[in-house]
């Protein structure tokens, strides 16, 4: 019998209120392509948030994989794009290590800008995060990641171009690639300045109601699963 696994994929819940729901990481052996499953394991994990109660359902939907969302159903909006990193600049904000006195302005923060609860993932890796403050108070996060990246949220367009400074300099070689929605237009600026374009883009895709979101606020993504 043959026991090889054929696909696979994720599914995640953001318990906010109401709740949201990712699903992610849908990948399919090439052999295996175009046979549907990629389509029932998309159904597997929606089905798995909706016992979830969970009502909203997104995802970031490569170019390849979109087909099989648009005959789900999933509306499609926004578009995120994958840089290259820039040469870091002067860091030019108060930057220093997250604590634990930092987390309630740092979720605040990351629930305005994504319109998402997502303290237990940032309390889980706050032991890598930084933050950017002003007169004592929170302005921006990043939470970097072993192997490169991490989100990064902020409450300007100054403070978050400083983080992907930031970012940059904590990188280990080689790195992933720095994720973000291209209606950043503060953030697009930034890098064309540095001659940096994307070198793919996913879509974002929802089932349901999105919640509202600032994407300018968002100069990185946690990763190309969640956004």
């Amino acid at each position: 019998m043959d026991t090889q696994i054929a696909g696979c994929g994720g599914a995640t819940v953001f318990p906010g209120t109401p709740p949201t729901g990712w699903v992610h990481g849908i990948v399919v052996r090439p052999e295996r392509r175009r046979t549907g499953l990629g389509t029932r394991l998309t159904e597997a994990a929606i089905a798995w948030l909706r016992s979830q109660s969970v009502e909203t359902v997104l995802l970031l939907a490569t170019d390849a994989g979109r087909p099989v969302y648009d005959r789900l159903g999933f509306t499609a909006g926004e578009r995120y794009g994958s840089f290259p990193w820039p040469i870091p600049d002067p860091v030019g904000a108060e930057v220093r290590r997250m604590t634990s006195s930092d987390l309630p302005e740092v979720r605040a923060l990351d629930r305005r800008a994504t319109g998402e609860d997502r303290a237990g993932f940032i309390e889980s890796l706050a032991a890598s995060g930084w933050v950017a403050t002003r007169a004592g108070a929170v302005v921006g996060f990043h939470l970097a990641w072993p192997w490169g990246g991490g989100p990064i949220v902020a409450d300007d367009p100054a403070t978050g171009c400083a983080l992907i400074g930031l970012a940059r300099r904590l990188q280990p070689a080689p790195s992933r690639g720095l994720g973000l929605p291209v209606t950043n237009d503060t953030a697009m600026k930034h890098l064309a300045a540095h001659g940096i374009t994307a070198d793919r883009y996913l879509t974002r895709m929802w089932l349901g109601t999105p919640p509202p979101w600032n994407p300018e606020m968002i100069f990185g993504v946690f990763n190309f699963g969640v956004g």
